[in-house]
């Protein structure tokens, strides 16, 4: 993990390096090993370290190729660099002196702005090239590695985090609203890959490339997931060694590391199976032995997260770290310092558990963490959507047979089979019918059913038009036209659920100096799951088939073959709040009325009410703090 910024003046003035210093010094926590700044003329770039690589010693950013007229500032973690090593010609080089930045400096200087396509890994980057008089911006596919930009009047300048770019005059600081109305609506985070709270402040897409020149810019799209690709096997048993082999290099590649590495481990299927795997490759690198980091119930407490998480320590190969609900308070200090220096809102609604963990990793010197994001999508189908793609092929005892299977899973099988019957229909109602239907559906009817449940004022919920933006978001995961279950597969990773996600946990991971490490969104590991069967994904009601045949064995049989889940969220949550109850006063007793233009207050006055009466948050403490933060975050960003 690092911090990248940097300023382009479109009217040829000089950057000043004051300017430069200030927006890196904003992103310390982001590097605090090196920092550095570059600039010439009218270009500036800047960089913050973390070292987490072995190649990362010995790297200096912003990098200067030998010519003088390339310039980069990276966030890269590149996981091919053996074939771009000698794709480059590079084989006389020693591999352990050749940093992730300079390969990518050279990739470009042999392809051009062609070369993210011939990047696996994460990565975000700028690059100068002083001879073509172009700036050349591009980020990884699941937008794993952070990256924002304003572009205005005379200044393309962009930075890992938005505090950065505040630190500019040129930088407006004025409120996204609609952005408010999302946070309030909450589901709303995930219409677009791109707004952010701050009017003309972007999150630079994921997968894209943007080139600048002169006063132009230029988007292209440098990676895209192939739906039409096909993985065809003799025998489950093949497939399970095909996947258990493109699955332990995901793992293995996100292992390099110059200091002691670490794993999220929940319990969950996908954290255990990424633990039983490093554990075994972490000493063989010798790297002594790998830690893992566990959010548990309080003693006393039953939970079956726990109790599957400990039955994969039990197994043993591993320096565990645990954290419960009851010990929150041991890092109050770390909490509030996360709690002010937030940038997004949204990390105020779930941070709780993951946050835990990071700041255990932060405890014990833990600089990069690998964890289970997001084997649902990966290693698995929606738990009910290839019911549909069934019954369209008109495969009815399949259909069948999968919906009893997910009777396990608490699922009523006719129900499944009635609704699923009745969606396969819609590709073939005409547009210009549902419009119709949309049209002569009561307006009101459609907005109150938005906003039911929510804190969000009802007034400023028209003023924004939430209806408009839900059918957005609804048309994000729409894939009742895609013609195969792979093509709908392929739909969902490129809604921006995923990235959201993605986002949050870099956000807090970096506040506690992590570099958060996802081996299940390996780009080559999503393809090859993509271009799987669907029997291979879930089979008689068990999700994530092949991944259970794979870690059979490696893992505890109650582990490799649960189902259902349970969440510590809630009792975080609570340990969280009880800990604020103070903060929570404090603004509901006087600052409240000041954002009353954007939440209804009566409605949160209540809920506060409740919460006091019942001492306890679990129930009614969310929209609670929804109001709080919103308070809070405003007040402090002078908004």
């Amino acid at each position: 993990m690092s911090g990248l910024a940097g300023i382009h003046y479109f009217d040829q003035r000089p950057v000043a390096e004051d300017d430069l210093q200030r927006m890196i010094a904003s992103l310390h926590h982001r590097g605090p090993d090196r920092s550095a700044i570059w600039h010439c003329g009218p270009t500036g770039l800047a960089h913050c370290m973390l070292w987490t690589t072995p190649e990362s010693l010995h790297e200096t950013l912003p990098l200067v190729d030998s010519g003088g007229q390339l310039a980069i500032t990276a966030d890269a973690r590149l996981d091919n660099r053996t074939e771009l090593i000698s794709a480059l010609n590079l084989i006389d080089q020693p591999p352990q002196t050749l940093s992730d930045s300079q390969l990518i400096l050279a990739a470009y200087a042999k392809w051009g702005d062609a070369c993210p396509a011939k990047l696996i890994g994460d990565f975000a980057f700028v690059i100068w090239d002083g001879r073509r008089r172009q700036l050349i911006c591009a980020r990884d596919f699941f937008g794993v590695k952070p990256l924002y930009y304003y572009y205005g009047p005379g200044i393309f300048t962009f930075a890992s985090e938005i505090k950065a770019l505040l630190t500019l005059p040129e930088v407006p600081r004025r409120l996204n609203e609609a952005r408010v109305a999302d946070y309030l609506m909450e589901r709303l985070e995930e219409i677009d890959k791109t707004s952010t709270f701050y009017q003309e402040i972007y999150r630079f897409p994921p997968g894209q490339t943007l080139v600048i020149e002169g006063s132009h810019c230029r988007w292209q799209t440098h990676f895209r997931l192939d739906p039409g690709a096909e993985i065809r096997c003799r025998s489950d048993e093949e497939y399970t060694a095909a996947f258990l082999e493109v699955f332990s290099e995901a793992v293995r590649c996100r292992l390099r590391s110059a200091y002691p590495m670490a794993s999220m481990l929940s319990g969950g299927l996908d954290s255990s199976a990424i633990v039983g795997l490093a554990r075994q490759m972490v000493p063989a690198n010798g790297q002594g032995r790998l830690h893992t980091l566990s959010a548990i119930s309080n003693e006393g407490v039953h939970c079956l997260e726990t109790t599957h998480t400990r039955a994969v320590l039990n197994q043993g190969h591993v320096e565990a770290h645990t954290i419960r609900p009851d010990q929150l308070s041991q890092y109050t200090a770390e909490l509030d310092e996360t709690l002010h220096h937030c940038d997004d809102l949204f990390d105020h609604l779930i941070w709780h558990v993951p946050l835990s963990m990071y700041l255990l990793a932060r405890r014990y010197h833990l600089r990069a963490v690998l964890d289970g994001i997001d084997g649902d999508m990966v290693a698995s189908l929606s738990t009910t959507h290839h019911i549909n793609y069934l019954i369209r092929a008109g495969r009815w005892p399949t259909a069948v047979r999968e919906a009893m299977g997910l009777q396990t899973y608490g699922y009523s099988a006719r129900n499944l089979l009635y609704y699923n019957s009745l969606s396969h229909l819609s590709p073939y109602i005409p547009a210009v019918l549902k419009q119709i239907r949309r049209k002569f559906s009561s307006e009101r009817d459609l907005f109150q059913e938005a906003i039911a449940g929510t804190i969000i004022n009802p007034d400023f919920a028209r003023n924004v038009n939430v209806t408009s933006r839900l059918q957005q978001l609804y048309e994000n995961f729409d894939t009742t036209h895609c013609s195969t279950l792979t093509e709908a597969t392929a739909r969902f990773f490129k809604a921006p659920r995923l990235t959201v996600g993605i986002e949050r946990y870099g956000r807090i991971a970096a506040q506690q100096g992590v570099e958060p490490r996802h081996p299940l969104l390996d780009t080559r590991l999503v393809q090859f799951c993509l271009a799987l069967p669907w029997s291979q994904k879930i089979n008689r009601g068990h999700t994530k088939i092949i991944l259970r045949r794979a870690m059979a064995g490696r893992l505890p049989e109650s582990v490799c073959w649960r189902t259902g889940k349970e969440h510590l969220g809630p009792d975080f949550f609570e340990a969280w709040l009880q800990l604020k109850r103070d903060f929570i006063n404090e603004i509901m007793a006087g600052q409240l009325n000041r954002i009353s233009a954007y939440v209804d207050i009566s409605a949160v006055r209540a809920a506060y009410r409740r919460c006091l009466q019942a001492n306890q948050w679990t129930e009614d403490g969310f929209p609670v703090w929804q109001a709080v933060t919103l308070t809070y975050w405003l007040s402090r960003h002078k908004l």
